[in-house]
Parts: C-alpha cells; sequence; structure tokens
C-alpha cells in the first residue's frame, strides 16, 4: 500500500467512527426524550405519550406515510 492509500483508509474509518458517534448521540437523545415523556405522562394524566413513528419517523419514512394516510382517513371518517 501506498501512503496516500493509508491516508484515505484512516481518513475513511474516521469519518466513519464520527458517523456513528452521531448516530449513537441522536439515539440516546430521542431515548432520553421518550423516557422523560413516559414519566411525565404517569406523573401527569393530562400528557400524551409521543408516538413511536413522531419520534422515529426519519428512520422509518414509509411506515410514517402509511400511518399518517391512515390518521388523516380516520379523520375524516369522523
Amino acid at each position: 500500500m501506498t501512503i496516500r492509500e493509508l491516508t484515505d483508509y484512516r481518513d475513511s474509518f474516521l469519518r466513519k467512527r464520527e458517523i456513528k458517534r452521531k448516530d449513537s448521540a441522536d439515539m440516546v437523545y430521542r431515548l432520553a426524550t421518550l423516557i422523560s415523556n413516559g414519566t411525565a405522562c404517569v406523573l401527569n394524566g393530562d400528557n400524551k405519550p409521543i408516538e413511536f413513528l413522531d419520534m422515529f419517523g426519519d428512520i422509518f419514512e414509509k411506515e410514517s406515510k402509511i400511518n399518517e394516510e391512515n390518521r388523516i382517513k380516520a379523520q375524516m371518517e369522523i
């Protein structure tokens, strides 16, 4: 391997590691939000729990669209 290839390999590794760290931080934040919302719902019955697809809609885009369509249909029926 050349020095250039080694440098590219190292840079690629560092980019991937940074992406994993950001994903991990995002997941920790989301979980903390869900836990705090769940606790608030238990302590105060007026609070609504956060829907799964509201919190993770960017990960489950297809399911989120289907859920939104179903919600709109249900509102039209009422």
